[in-house]
């Protein structure tokens, strides 16, 4: 059936082109109001969103704040690369925290002595 919503998961080649027979007869063509109209380009830029409100709060947790223009760059990124980039901002920051965990056992450890910190966390001698 023809179909102008381009921006439809379901468009192709200006037809409705769903996965399934179910779909295809429950279709509305040309109507956002159809039950099957899927947004792909509204929902790839809300993930894109996320994905760089994500990386702020990675640096910023690690004590880094992003300026300006790297978020401009961060927007201007294509797909992979900012999914790259998302992705080692997350290992960054599970970098940071096994790292600030094992800060505190050490200051633990200076304060209050070896066996101490292996009785707390069940350490074997």
């Amino acid at each position: 059936m023809e179909c102008n919503l381009s921006e439809c998961q379901w468009y192709a080649f200006g037809s409705c082109c769903p996965e399934s027979e179910e779909i295809f007869h429950e279709a509305v063509p040309n109507s956002k109001d159809c039950p099957h109209y899927f947004d792909l380009k509204s929902a790839a830029e809300a993930e894109r969103k996320d994905m760089i409100k994500g990386i702020k709060y990675v640096f910023n947790e690690i004590g880094n704040p992003l300026k300006q223009k790297h978020v401009e760059e961060l927007n201007e990124m294509d797909g992979i690369k900012l999914w790259n980039t998302y992705d080692m901002a997350f290992k960054l920051l599970e970098s940071h925290l096994r790292c600030k965990t094992l800060d505190e056992i050490l200051d633990e450890v200076n304060e209050h002595g070896v066996e101490w910190v292996r009785e707390k966390y069940k350490l074997i001698k």
